[in-house]
């Protein structure tokens, strides 16, 4: 690459940066709000400037998919794909938004090209695995992510040959825990057994651990779940997803548990004092306990990291109101949140509209209170047909997914600890193991518990023998 090519990539990478910034708004000294029109006119100047950038165009169009202003964004990706049709990270992007956006029959043509251009890429395989997962097509998300689990296999064991540093997380592992959460909500067992087995082959990923803990909580495992949370924890202590996870699940907990959620949730603020989750997650829980002036407290700091958060804006507002007194401080600020609409997700709009519908009724402001209403309505309109295909396929399923939070740590594993043993996913699909047919009855959270400790120790074991000289050869992939 000559010179001017290092420096247009400094360019375009120090374009991006800012655009990001301005989009995202700055906590910094400046406290400088976020600014969409200002991003879009810079990039309207960099494209200009420099009209056959694919990631300048990529960049952009990412922008204008995060405010869900997806017709435009679909003209700049196309932009990208003119100036660099073999770029996968765009149709990959493009695929994702599409998929937001409730196109599932374009997100899969564009999840085809991505494949096409790069067909051993498993981050890839993962995305489009959970989009069908999400739209009810389990047979087609169990290939993707069987595929992908074959593609990390055959990487693992290339690392292993050439003396590279083994990836340290899988997607794959996670994608069919995930899958088997929603295929059978009802029966726990086939996600544990998967992610008994993702824990084995990668001991060192946060989000297998953070994704079990997940499934003992719903569950109602608490002590199980706190098990799991606490060895993802000694892997990565500073892991956020982990610790608001916990902290969440704690405030489900009653009473008993206030302080330790109250603790966690400290923990994960010292570690990211920009995490807006946090700060609302907090202030529900102390609002729950009639706390109402920690409770605003905490939903304003949230705002002051990302302003227009409409969870946050309409718990805030709810707790004005309920405040009795404040119902104008309520009403002002809405109105403002909703006059900066643009960006805003669908539903947390809806929810925003619906709440300030109410604080005009009881201002005794009926006409403004039924414009509220009807544009309430409309966003939620708008959302349930997004959401459409996801709902009848699943109906009221939940899936626990692996959080944007989640981060596994970087560093090596030896090949030990990628020997498989126990049911592979395949064999669990067909309902068998190593030792015959799953157990259909559900184990007490006390033998979970036991069955977590058990595992634990063989890892901790492992650890300690060296397990390094194990072959690696995983069982049904060969």
């Amino acid at each position: 690459m000559g010179e001017s090519g290092r420096e247009h990539e400094a360019y375009v990478r120090e374009t991006v940066a800012q655009m990001w910034a301005l989009a995202r708004g700055s906590v910094g000294k400046d406290g400088a709000e976020a600014d969409v029109g200002a991003a879009r006119r810079l990039m309207e100047q960099a494209t200009d400037g420099s009209p056959s950038s694919a990631p300048l165009w990529l960049a952009w169009a990412e922008l204008e998919a995060r405010v869900e202003r997806f017709d435009r964004a679909r003209v700049l990706f196309e932009e990208a794909a003119k100036c660099d049709p073999c770029l996968t990270s765009l149709w990959g992007k493009y695929a994702a938004m599409e998929g937001r956006a409730g196109r599932v029959s374009s997100a899969r043509r564009m999840y085809r090209r991505a494949v096409t251009l790069n067909s051993s890429d498993p981050i890839t395989l993962h995305a489009w695995g959970m989009l069908e997962a999400r739209n009810g097509n389990f047979a087609k998300a169990h290939g993707l992510l069987e595929e992908c689990l074959r593609l990390e296999v055959r990487q693992m064991r290339e690392a292993v040959y050439q003396g590279s540093p083994v990836p340290s997380s899988s997607f794959a592992y996670n994608g069919l825990a995930t899958l088997a959460m929603r295929e059978s909500p009802m029966d726990p067992a086939k996600a544990r057994a998967i992610l008994r087995e993702g824990t084995e082959q990668f001991p060192s990923d946060v989000r297998l651990w953070g994704l079990w803990a997940k499934l003992e909580a719903r569950e109602r495992n608490a002590d199980a779940a706190r098990t799991l949370f606490r060895r993802g924890l000694t892997i990565n202590p500073r892991n956020t997803f982990l610790l608001l996870s916990w902290a969440v699940m704690e405030t489900r907990n009653g009473a008993p548990r206030a302080k330790s959620a109250r603790s966690l949730f400290e923990q994960c603020l010292a570690v990211n004092p920009q995490l807006t989750a946090a700060y609302v997650a907090w202030g529900k829980f102390e609002e729950d306990h009639g706390r109402l002036e920690e409770a605003e407290r905490l939903y304003r700091r949230g705002l002051e990291v990302e302003p227009d958060n409409m969870y946050a804006l309409q718990r805030l507002a709810g707790v004005l109101v309920r405040h009795g007194c404040r119902l104008e401080q309520a009403r002002s600020l809405l109105r403002e949140a909703c006059e900066r609409r643009e960006g805003l997700g669908a539903q947390m709009s809806a929810a925003v509209w619906q709440t300030l519908g109410k604080i005009e009724q009881d201002l005794g402001n009926t006409p403004g209170a039924g414009l509220c209403f009807a544009a309430a309505r409309r966003l939620d309109r708008l959302q349930q047909q997004r959401e459409a295909p996801r709902e009848g396929a699943q109906g009221r399923t939940a899936m626990l997914e692996g959080d944007g939070h989640a981060s596994a740590n970087a560093s090596s594993v030896p090949g030990a600890a990628l020997s498989i043993s126990g049911p592979t996913p395949r064999a669990i699909r067909k309902g068998r193991g190593k030792k015959g047919r799953l157990a259909r009855d559900s184990p007490t959270p006390t033998e979970v518990l036991g069955m977590i400790n058990a595992h634990l120790g063989t890892l901790d074991r492992m650890d300690r023998q060296g397990a390094g000289s194990q072959a690696m050869t995983p069982s049904g992939l060969n």
